[in-house]
């Protein structure tokens, strides 16, 4: 198999809503035709060596429908396992009160992440990023700085950085304009704040359909870069569905249409 159709099972193991790779071989192998393919270990990863295609691939449909207006940055928990908890986890939780994230560490060998997402202002998402579930939201933020990303990001007071990275992320041509919160001396001006409120409710309800499709909540996989590969191939799967509801004339905001494009 080339990488192409490597790409293209990984895609489609995402689309028909497969969490587990061994299920996703096991209903391709019950085809006769198709038990010639890679085995699961080695499609997983082949999976893991395109995920700078990956990302290529998804950045590109936002190149596609580029607007003027900038991406906005927002964060949601996701949990990587190895292995599905066969009862519900207990112990050592991992909470972040700054941003009410609360993720669990199984005895399963759950390893607990936060993966801020950037979306377009067209909710397509434009960068996906791991960082460590124990984090506050802003380290997301700086840990762009290791990557080409640039751009305007729009964000909630949980972006806000520090006087010293916010200079290191403008020589990188990274702006932010993040909320402020209602006890700080400064306010931003009132179409600025209003701006941002908008923005954020549209985002809020994107992450919630891209959850909601994808299971992002229960990402399986065998280690961090295969939990990478993964979360890169939804994120291609989710601008690619979004792609076909727009050609398609479709609710570009509903689960239904979603799945009916996937």
């Amino acid at each position: 198999m080339d990488d192409r159709e490597v790409l293209c099972l990984a895609v489609l193991q995402e689309l028909l809503d497969f969490e587990s790779d061994h299920h996703y071989q096991a209903w391709l192998h019950s085809d006769p035709l198709m038990r010639r393919l890679l085995s699961r270990q080695n499609f997983a990863n082949r999976r893991a060596l395109q995920t700078p295609l990956l990302a290529c691939l998804t950045q590109g449909f936002c190149a596609m429908h580029a607007d003027d207006q900038p991406p906005f940055s927002s964060s949601t928990p996701i949990r990587s396992m190895s292995a599905v908890p066969s009862a519900p986890a207990s112990g050592n939780v991992l909470a972040d009160w700054r941003s009410g994230v609360t993720a669990r560490r199984s005895s399963a060998g759950s390893t607990a992440y936060a993966s801020p997402l950037i979306f377009s202002t067209k909710g397509y998402i434009a960068h996906v990023q791991q960082i460590p579930g124990n984090r506050h939201d802003v380290q997301g933020l700086y840990a762009l700085l290791k990557t080409a990303f640039e751009g305007h990001l729009l964000g909630d007071n949980a972006y806000w950085p520090k006087r010293e990275k916010r200079a290191a992320l403008e020589r990188q041509n990274i702006r932010v304009t993040a909320a402020s919160r209602s006890n700080w001396q400064y306010q931003h001006a009132q179409p600025v704040a209003e701006s941002l409120r908008r923005h954020r409710s549209s985002i809020e309800r994107r992450i919630g359909l891209f959850d909601r499709q994808f299971h992002t909540q229960n990402t399986l996989n065998r280690s961090r870069r295969h939990y990478e590969a993964r979360r890169w191939t939804k994120a291609l799967a989710h601008n690619l569905s979004r792609h076909v509801n727009h050609a398609n004339g479709w609710p570009q905001e509903s689960l239904a249409h979603y799945r009916l494009a996937s």
